[in-house]
Order: C-alpha cells, then sequence, then structure tokens
C-alpha cells in the first residue's frame, strides 16, 4: 500500500522512511553487539580447547577468517556512513546506500570463500 507524499509523487511518506532509517542505525547497533557477545565466546572457547591456526596455512587460514567476519567488520563503518546521511535529512540515501554496502561486502566476501576453499 503506497500513500501520495506530499508533492503529490506515490511513495511512502518522509515519516515512515525517517523511522525506517533510524530502525536500521539501531539494527546495526543491535547487531554488531550481538556477534560481539558471540564471537568473543566461540573464539574463547576455541582457544581454550587449544585450536588456533595450523602451521604452515596461516596467511590463507588468516585470509578466509577476515572474509568470513568482513559483513561484522564493516557494521561500524556501515553505521557511520547511514549515520551521515541520517543527519542530513537524505533518509532515503541512508538506507540504500548503507544496504548496498552491505550486500557488497557480503558477496565479495563469500565469493572469495567460495573460489579459495580451505586447504585443510
Amino acid at each position: 500500500m503506497s500513500s501520495i507524499t506530499s508533492d503529490g509523487k506515490p511513495g511512502a511518506s518522509p515519516k515512515i522512511i525517517r523511522w525506517i532509517a533510524l530502525g536500521l542505525l539501531v539494527a546495526y547497533i543491535a547487531i554488531f553487539i550481538a556477534l560481539s557477545a558471540m564471537i568473543l565466546s566461540v573464539f574463547a572457547s576455541m582457544v581454550a580447547q587449544g585450536g588456533g591456526f595450523v602451521p604452515g596455512f596461516e596467511t590463507i587460514q588468516l585470509k578466509r577468517l577476515i572474509a568470513f567476519l568482513a559483513p561484522y567488520l564493516s557494521l561500524p563503518v556501515l553505521f557511520v556512513v547511514a549515520l551521515i546521511f541520517y543527519r542530513k535529512m537524505k533518509y532515503r540515501v541512508s538506507i540504500i546506500v548503507s544496504l548496498i554496502l552491505l550486500l557488497t561486502i557480503f558477496g565479495t566476501a563469500q565469493t572469495y570463500l567460495h573460489y579459495n576453499p580451505d586447504p585443510i
């Protein structure tokens, strides 16, 4: 269901778009906090059990780890980009640019992981 905006064009009202952009900003923070707790828990468990990099494959495994964590590591940058556009009252741009960046980073990382399989 679309509404008519103040300029007579069909589309979502600016107030709804503003709330969606604000919700996205809050979601970035919540997701980052939740993933941080999860990742720290998993890494602490892994180190406690004696896990680590396999000798001779450290660089490959580090690259794969970074590619795996790329969407998580990009969340602070995405938050800042979305916040900049939100503060300039460009709510649609805030939503679109941050989601496109997130999808690009996620897609690039998954492509890397797909074409560079784990050697072990």
